[in-house]
Formats: C-alpha cells, sequence, structure tokens
C-alpha cells in the first residue's frame, strides 16, 4: 500500500485516459498549484475527490485512496480532523444542501472532458 501519493501511478492513468493533469484540476475544481500540491504530498486527497478521480481514471476508489496514500476509513480521517481542527458550526436547517450544485457542477465537467477525448 502506498504510503505517499504515487506520481508514477496517478501520471501512468491519466495517460491511459487520455488526459492531462490540466484535465484532472479541471475537473476536481482544482487550480494548478492545488494539483501540483496534491502531486507533490503537500495536500491530501478530499473525500469528495476520490470518486471523481476513480470515474475519470477508471479504476476503483480503492486504487485511489492506495495509490493517494490515503489510511484509513473516512470516518476516522474525519475523526483524526475533528480532533486537530476546531468545529464548524453545524449548518441551519433552513439551509439548502449544496449536494445537487456540486453534481451538477461535476457532470458539466464530465461531459466537458468526454467532448474532449472524442474530439
Amino acid at each position: 500500500m502506498a504510503l505517499f501519493f504515487d506520481q508514477k501511478w496517478f501520471g501512468e492513468r491519466l495517460a491511459a485516459a487520455g488526459l492531462t493533469k490540466a484535465d484532472l484540476a479541471q475537473s476536481l475544481g482544482l487550480t494548478a498549484a492545488e494539483l501540483d500540491a496534491m502531486w507533490k504530498d503537500q495536500r491530501e486527497i478530499h473525500d469528495r475527490e476520490i470518486g471523481t478521480m476513480a470515474l475519470l481514471l477508471g479504476v476503483p476508489e480503492s486504487d485511489v485512496r492506495k495509490y493517494g496514500g490515503i489510511q484509513g476509513s473516512a470516518e476516522a480521517r474525519a475523526a483524526l480532523r475533528a480532533r486537530r481542527e476546531p468545529a464548524a458550526p453545524a449548518p441551519s436547517p433552513a439551509a439548502p444542501s449544496d449536494l445537487e450544485a456540486r453534481v451538477a457542477e461535476l457532470e458539466v465537467r464530465l461531459a466537458a472532458l468526454e467532448a474532449k477525448v472524442k474530439s
């Protein structure tokens, strides 16, 4: 199991999918600098990014976790972060979830990537 971000593995998966790091950054909603920090193991892969990366690379989410250097379950990592970070205020019950907006945004990005791959 990889203990750190495996640049070679991710680079090979990107190449096999016909994508670039810029494509991946765009799909994840990251800047090039943020993706570079992930590549250099200076930024962890966030739980919300795992599924998108797996889909784009055509691999199981477990492989993204393994080669991304992610240890333990999402719950264990959340508990560890909660001990290190101050608690965020609970969302207002009246506040709408941004899940639908994020899914719509990802669908648009995916369509753009699919169009790029076809061209």
